[in-house]
C-alpha cells in the first residue's frame, strides 16, 4: 500500500493507537492515570472556575447589596482558569518507574545530539548503530546531529533502500528518510474536513475542467 493511500483515511485509526500509548503506560507502571485524562480534569475545573466567577460578577451588577466589584469577580475567575490550564499540562503524575525512564530517555536523547563531540565519538562502535538509532534520533529531532557523527564511517547505504543518484552521505540518508516520515505522518493524520477546508477553491477550478 502507497502512503498516499492512506490519506483521509487512516485518521480514523488515530485515536484508538492513542488510547493502547496511554494504556501501554499505565500497564508498564508509568503512570498512576491516564495523562490525558488527568490533564482534561483539570481544564474541567478550569472551565468551572471561569463559569462559577463570571456568574458571580454577572450577579453582583444585580444584586449591589453584595458590595462586591463584579469586574473582580470576573477577573478571578479568569485568571484562576488561565492558571488551571497552564497547570493542567504538569499535573500528570509520574511513578517512581516512569520518573526514571523519563530520566533514562532524556540521557539517550542528549547522547544522540551530542554524541559527534570528540568525548562521545568513543561510544560509537559500529557502522550499524546509526541505522539502528536513527528512528529515535529522528523523534528527538536531533537526526541531523546524529548523522554528522557518521559521515565518516557509514558510507552504504543498507540493501533495503533505493535512493539517490549521488555519493551516499549518512546526512542525506538521514534527510531522504526524515522527509518519507513527514509526508507519512502528513498523510496518516489528514481527514476529509481538513483536507475538504484547504482545498475548495482547487475543487471548483477542477470542476470547470
Amino acid at each position: 500500500m502507497k502512503v498516499s493511500e492512506l490519506r483521509n483515511k487512516f485518521y480514523a485509526r488515530l485515536p484508538r493507537i492513542r488510547d493502547a500509548i496511554y494504556d501501554s503506560l499505565l500497564s508498564s507502571g508509568y503512570y498512576r492515570e491516564r495523562p490525558d485524562k488527568v490533564k482534561g480534569k483539570w481544564v474541567a475545573f478550569a472551565a468551572l472556575s471561569a463559569f462559577v466567577g463570571i456568574g458571580l460578577g454577572v450577579l453582583a451588577t444585580k444584586m449591589m447589596w453584595l458590595m462586591i466589584s463584579p469586574f473582580a469577580l470576573i477577573a478571578a475567575g479568569v485568571s484562576s482558569t488561565i492558571i488551571l490550564i497552564v497547570f493542567a499540562q504538569i499535573m500528570p503524575a509520574r511513578t517512581i518507574a516512569g520518573a526514571r525512564a523519563r530520566e533514562a530517555t532524556l540521557g539517550f536523547k542528549e547522547f544522540l545530539g551530542r554524541v559527534e563531540e570528540e568525548r562521545m565519538k568513543k561510544m560509537i562502535t559500529s557502522p550499524e548503530m546509526f541505522e539502528r538509532f536513527l528512528p529515535y534520533a529522528m523523534a528527538f529531532g536531533v537526526a541531523d546531529e546524529w548523522a554528522k557523527a557518521f559521515e565518516d564511517i557509514y558510507r552504504e547505504p543498507p540493501t533495503w533502500y533505493v535512493g539517490g543518484t549521488g555519493q551516499f552521505s549518512a546526512s542525506s540518508f538521514s534527510h531522504s528518510i526524515s522527509d518519507m516520515s513527514s509526508a507519512a505522518a502528513s498523510s496518516m493524520s489528514s481527514s476529509p474536513s481538513s483536507s475538504g477546508s484547504g482545498g475548495g477553491g482547487s475543487s471548483g477550478g477542477g470542476s470547470g475542467g
